[in-house]
C-alpha cells in the first residue's frame, strides 16, 4: 500500500485509511497520549459512538475537553 501524506497508509483509491473502530484506545495512546483520559480497552468506534465524533482528530478534540 503506497505511502500518503505524513506517511500514512492510503487504500486503493488513493484516499488516506482511517483508523480501523475496533482498535483499543491503549494501542493508540502512544501515538496519541491524550486519550489517556478513556478507558486503555474502550474501542474507538465506541468513543466516536458515545460523543457522537467520526474523525480521529474529533476524538481528539474531546479527549482534550476532558482533560480540561
Amino acid at each position: 500500500m503506497p505511502d500518503g501524506l505524513d506517511g500514512r497508509s492510503r487504500d486503493e483509491d488513493g484516499r488516506i485509511r482511517e483508523k480501523n473502530g475496533a482498535t483499543k484506545i491503549r494501542n493508540l495512546v502512544d501515538k496519541y497520549p491524550e486519550l489517556e483520559v478513556f478507558s486503555p480497552d474502550a474501542t474507538l468506534s465506541g468513543i466516536r459512538t458515545r460523543y457522537g465524533v467520526q474523525s480521529i482528530d474529533e476524538v481528539r478534540q474531546v479527549a482534550r475537553q476532558k482533560r480540561s
